[in-house]
């Protein structure tokens, strides 16, 4: 995570969150975030929302997401060993996206054959 001054900080996985909500919460001028795997449920859900807010104070957001991470392999396993997809939507996405907020996808590949190699 950059802090001031451009050092950075490593965190472990217990207090990255944390950091994050606290970081975008302070942040007064832009946020740029890079995510591989974004849901829509969960953490995810309320980083959203948190940059949502910011985008409504005036805070210019930028969010790049990875479209195989958030759409080809963001699946969860379900109790009877099955797999459920939990694709990110247009929809869902454009519940955020504003003026100030703006979601891109890094990489976005065709549905029909969404491989990368």
């Amino acid at each position: 995570m950059a802090t001031e001054k451009g050092s950075v900080k490593i965190l472990n996985q217990e207090v990255f969150f944390t950091e994050l909500i606290s970081s975008i919460s302070v942040a007064k001028n832009s946020i740029s975030l890079g995510f591989f795997t974004v849901e829509s449920r969960g953490i995810s859900e309320e980083i959203l929302n948190l940059l949502k807010t910011k985008s409504n104070q005036g805070v210019n957001v930028k969010l790049i997401i990875d479209w195989v991470g958030c759409n080809v392999l963001n699946v969860e396993k379900q109790k009877d060993g099955t797999t459920k997809q939990l694709s990110l939507s247009e929809e869902f996405l454009n519940r955020y996206r504003s003026e100030n907020f703006e979601i891109i996808y890094y990489n976005p590949l065709p549905r029909i054959l969404p491989r990368t190699h």
